[in-house]
């Protein structure tokens, strides 16, 4: 039986470092002290896919934010059919499949747009940011400014679910994740609050495993966003993320929710990172698609942030998604064998040939 593992999924609605600068937020609540920054390319634990059909290895985390694929999708939109390269790598049909998009977020909480730099695209997603999400708006992949003729794709995703009550911050090693002691919050019976915090615990679903007195379960947390969900997990992983938030929604739909009581115990650990990926497997690549007007560009970046903050008071994520692309000319050079014509526009044989096969006729170096 495969080991359990914590599936941690933030439902959005009805479903769901120039570049390391990060504002600080202004909010001391979710300022807990430790904060894990990292590239995902030096994670040796962990990695960060632009899409749900990730395949899950035991010891290994999997993390995804909608953002890039929100990006991907503008990117098709605009260039009006599906996105192919030059010796694509897998993610790329994966992608084209838009399994997520903006239908699956309230619009107040996410920028989606793309364009050309010499249209203002640049100037108008950071206007949009700014003007939607006032000071929590730090659009940091954005370059201040781009050569003309390049296409820019964008997403920018903030959430900001708060628990009417704050959980309690468990004491030092009260939480072991696989052994290893975490910060923790959550309730328990010495809770000064527990009948308050029992509301907004909600069990999805509990079923026992094979092994004696364990059980598994889904449990949803309340938050503040009656329009969110904050749902953790606890099963075996399916072979991949969506089949695992699959088999998560089969359970909740052959379930009947239940309130948790005061005598309830929750243990969740706390988690706050901002991990920077950078699609490397799509930079350099040619598009290959109909339209002339890109036919000869190619990805020069592919970059994706995720901030997620988990705590006793609430979950706060805020992520981007940013691709841009430019125009490629062609590469002529007549380093093989070539042939040289002169004709008269429009006549039918030319009045000058050369086929040029090796360097006795050419200009020596």
């Amino acid at each position: 039986m495969k080991k359990l593992v914590l599936v941690l999924i933030v439902v959005v609605l009805l479903s769901p470092v120039g570049w390391w600068v990060w504002v600080s937020y202004r909010d001391a609540l979710f300022a807990d002290g430790y904060l894990l920054e990292a590239n995902a390319a030096q994670l040796k634990a962990t990695v960060v896919t632009p899409h749900l059909e990730e395949p899950i290895a035991d010891g290994r985390n999997v993390l995804w934010c909608s953002t890039f694929q929100l990006a991907w999708n503008e990117a098709c939109t605009l260039i009006g059919e599906d996105i192919h390269l030059d010796d694509e790598p897998p993610m790329v049909p994966i992608l084209n499949k838009k399994t997520t998009t903006k239908d699956d977020l309230d619009e107040p909480s996410y920028v989606a747009l793309a364009g050309w730099t010499q249209e203002g695209i640049v100037e108008k997603i950071r206007a949009t940011v700014l003007e939607k999400f006032g000071e929590y708006a730090d659009p940091e992949l954005l370059p201040e400014s781009l050569p003309a003729f390049w296409l820019v794709e964008y997403a920018y995703l903030f959430k900001d679910l708060r628990f009417a009550v704050p959980f309690e911050p468990l004491h030092r090693r009260q939480l072991k994740f696989r052994g290893k002691p975490v910060k923790a919050f959550g309730l328990t019976k010495t809770t000064g609050r527990a009948n308050e915090m029992a509301k907004q615990i909600i069990i999805l679903a509990q079923w026992e495993t094979e092994q004696e007195h364990s059980y598994d379960f889904i449990v949803e947390l309340k938050t503040k966003s009656e329009g969110d969900r904050l749902i953790l997990a606890k099963l075996p992983p399916a072979q991949t993320l969506a089949q695992t938030v699959h088999e998560v929604r089969r359970h909740i739909d052959a379930s009947r929710p239940e309130k948790a009581y005061s005598g309830t115990t929750l243990m969740v650990p706390k988690l706050n990172f901002k991990i920077f990926r950078q699609y490397k497997e799509l930079e350099g690549k040619r598009l290959k698609v109909k339209n002339p007007r890109v036919s000869r560009m190619q990805i020069v970046r592919a970059l994706q942030t995720v901030h997620f903050q988990l705590n006793e008071h609430g979950a706060r994520l805020k992520s981007e998604g940013y691709m841009e692309e430019k125009s490629v000319g062609s590469r002529l050079v007549f380093d093989e064998p070539f042939l040289i014509l002169l004709e008269r526009r429009g006549a039918k044989t030319p009045y000058f040939a050369l086929w040029v096969d090796n360097t006795e006729l050419l200009v020596p170096d």
